[in-house]
């Protein structure tokens, strides 16, 4: 069982959200006695913002091999130069994967079973946001693949990766974490009458009825579809062969989110930031909880403020389970190609296994 969808839907708005997230919630550090001596992670979208301060935070409790998943090579280099004079004793490779293709993200999963002896934690940080319509290679819309269907390809692959490193160090379940947003709370539900779907979204006349926040409105609907992967991914996923879960950082400073806002609405989210958010160090700290810390009590589960928490108040009506399930095989359907039903069977449940 998805250990969001055990819970009773909450009542949440933006403002309660906000609140709690930012003002009653007192950020929490690993525990001092965590040690990753001797094990491996992955994490995407490491060059800057929180995917870089959590890869420090990962070498610097011992990790010895860090994969950085990058975009630019370039940079990548630059940001590993500075990890591996602070940390001599870790392995830092940079690694290239571009989550606007496929063929890509496909490349970077096989680096990783074939060139990894040893993988234990993986999380998924890398994401896009743009106000323009852009489509990839693949022909989606750019945020709706590289924050959901580039992720969830991305997540499939590296199951049996974690699983074999696991079975083979006998070091227990790997840990997938993908990183997702407490925006997916509240903001409208994708529609439930439109089947199939995907399509839908990748149409941008039908994205034109958003309006001036058609583009917030993609990026978010992409995190939904993250917490129904988690969701299928928590039911089916053995827990003692990955543990996978999705985690908020809250809103946090130092990042790049809005750097392509315009310059008034950049100003106002200056503002928002310097009063409330997290740093950077705090925001990291929920990655490290999710990847590192919690266990199984997090498998399938979408982690806020370092707790469980439930999922999109409308993935609990009929109408949302039917709408979570038919994007759940249209996922399965346009990644066909890469065999993610093969990767999801080397660690499904046996049918006699419980949550």
């Amino acid at each position: 069982m998805s250990a969001s969808l055990a819970l009773l839907p909450a009542k949440v708005s933006p403002v309660s959200v906000l609140v709690k997230t930012q003002l009653r919630t007192k950020p929490t550090p690993p525990p001092p006695s965590t040690s990753l001596a001797g094990k491996a992670a992955i994490v995407t979208g490491s060059t800057a913002g929180l995917g870089r301060e959590a890869s420090e935070q990962l070498l610097a409790l011992g990790l010895s091999r860090l994969i950085m998943g990058v975009r630019d090579g370039a940079k990548g280099e630059r940001v590993a130069a500075e990890l591996r004079a602070k940390f001599p004793g870790a392995r830092v490779d940079v690694w290239t994967v571009e989550q606007e293709s496929y063929d890509s993200v496909r490349a970077f999963a096989a680096r990783c079973a074939n060139e990894v002896d040893r993988l234990d934690v993986a999380v998924l940080n890398a994401a896009f946001a743009t106000p323009e319509w852009v489509v990839t290679e693949n022909g989606h819309e750019a945020m709706l693949q590289v924050n959901y269907l580039s992720t969830a390809l991305l997540a499939f692959l590296l199951l049996p990766v974690l699983k074999a490193s696991g079975v083979k160090h006998g070091s227990g379940p790997g840990r997938l974490t993908i990183v997702g947003s407490n925006l997916s709370l509240t903001e409208p539900f994708p529609p439930t009458d439109k089947d199939p779907i995907l399509p839908w979204l990748d149409d941008p006349s039908n994205a034109k009825a958003w309006g001036v926040l058609a583009a917030q409105h993609r990026q978010v609907t992409a995190k939904i579809f993250g917490l129904m992967l988690t969701q299928k991914l928590g039911e089916l996923v053995d827990p003692d062969l990955v543990i996978v879960n999705t985690v908020d950082p809250g809103m946090v400073k130092g990042t790049d989110i809005g750097r392509q806002l315009p310059l008034v609405a950049k100003a106002f989210v200056w503002v928002i930031f310097t009063l409330l958010a997290r740093t950077l160090e705090q925001g990291a700290w929920t990655y490290l909880d999710a990847a590192v810390v919690k266990g199984r009590e997090s498998h399938g589960g979408f982690l806020v403020n370092w707790e469980v928490h439930s999922f999109h108040p409308d993935m609990y009506t009929p109408e949302g389970r039917a709408t979570t399930e038919r994007v759940w095989h249209e996922t399965l359907r346009d990644l066909n190609f890469a065999d993610v039903l093969g990767a999801l069977a080397s660690v499904r449940r046996a049918p006699s296994k419980s949550a």
